[in-house]
């Protein structure tokens, strides 16, 4: 960045003033144009942010409601790009302990996939519910 600035400053220098009002309104509305690619490149990520947030309030929900729960069992579906495992992978037991409060084990499994005791969060219908 102290490279590219440098040699912005040196161009400038070298420039007529005539052209900086242009090289002015060219660095203002380059962002401006380029609005649309930052915003299609942001859409994919969108999704998994919001299945992150609604877990987090699904599983504050299942620990008011049952305030003894000790596992929690995520039924993923990973034919779509919103799931459980892209969302959160491996952070899943950090994100449940501060949704929380406290530790709950928790597991990620498949749709059919059998599980032992806990509460059920699942995608259905790319929606977020306490089975």
């Amino acid at each position: 960045a102290l490279v590219i600035g440098f040699a912005l400053q040196q161009l400038w220098e070298a420039t007529a003033a005539a052209i900086h009002r242009r090289l002015v309104v060219a660095a203002v509305a380059l962002p401006v144009l380029l609005l649309p690619v930052y915003w299609s490149r942001n859409v994919r990520w969108i999704e998994i942010a919001e299945l992150s947030s609604e877990t987090f309030a699904a599983v504050q929900r299942v620990v008011r409601e049952h305030p003894d729960v000790d596992r929690l069992v995520f039924r993923d579906d990973r034919r779509t790009r919103r799931s459980f495992a892209d969302a959160y992978d491996e952070l899943l037991p950090n994100a449940v302990r501060l949704a929380a409060g406290r530790e709950i084990r928790t597991d990620i499994i498949a749709p059919g996939e059998d599980h032992a005791q806990g509460v059920v969060i699942a995608l259905r219908d790319r929606k977020v519910v306490i089975e």
